[in-house]
């Protein structure tokens, strides 16, 4: 669906194609969705196990999953892409924080899953696989944890910032009353 989506607005605006919105629609439609159709209609029937293929995709979404919601997290929460009136408060920023990191957890215990019920792997494979699952774990942790804590200080800053603000109203304040 999501392919049918971008491709839309490829032709919408990128390619600046002027095409009545109907066919636009058909043509973008056809094109994400008519091959899978096709594989699906054609190896109905000839022993093959498009189950084992759609296991496959989405191992291969959960892979990539924190690459897409791990930008648009950090998006969603800085002030200066978003502006202020819509930058998510710290509670529902620890929730998305939290949702986030469950998700790539159950994601992650899929992928283990799959490889061990898939794979019938030596030790040395294991290793390789504990290896790359370690690189992996840590470039999504270093992905989160960078723009999450130049977000926790940009916060910090602002709080000081409001507070040395009302100190100085404050004292400003306090000598008009004295003259």
């Amino acid at each position: 669906m999501t392919g049918t989506y971008a491709g839309q607005f490829v032709m919408e605006g990128f390619l600046d194609l002027r095409i009545a919105a109907w066919k636009r629609v058909a043509i973008t439609r056809t094109m994400a969705l008519g091959p899978a159709l096709v594989v699906a209609l054609l190896t109905e029937y000839d022993g093959f196990h498009s189950d084992i293929v759609s296991e496959m995709i989405n191992v291969m979404q959960s892979v990539q999953l924190p690459f897409a919601l791990v930008p648009l997290l950090t998006f969603t929460t800085n002030k200066r892409i978003m502006g202020q009136p819509f930058v998510y408060n710290r509670w529902v920023v620890l929730a998305l924080v939290v949702g986030a990191l469950a998700l790539f957890g159950v994601n992650y215990a899929l992928v283990f899953r799959t490889l061990q019920q898939s794979f019938d792997l030596s030790s040395k494979g294991w290793t390789v696989v504990a290896v790359v699952a370690t690189f992996y774990g840590a470039l999504v942790l270093y992905l989160m944890a960078f723009p999450f804590v130049s977000w926790y200080k940009s916060q910090r800053e602002n709080e000081v910032s409001l507070a040395n603000l009302q100190q100085q109203e404050a004292h400003t304040a306090s000598e008009r009353m004295l003259a």
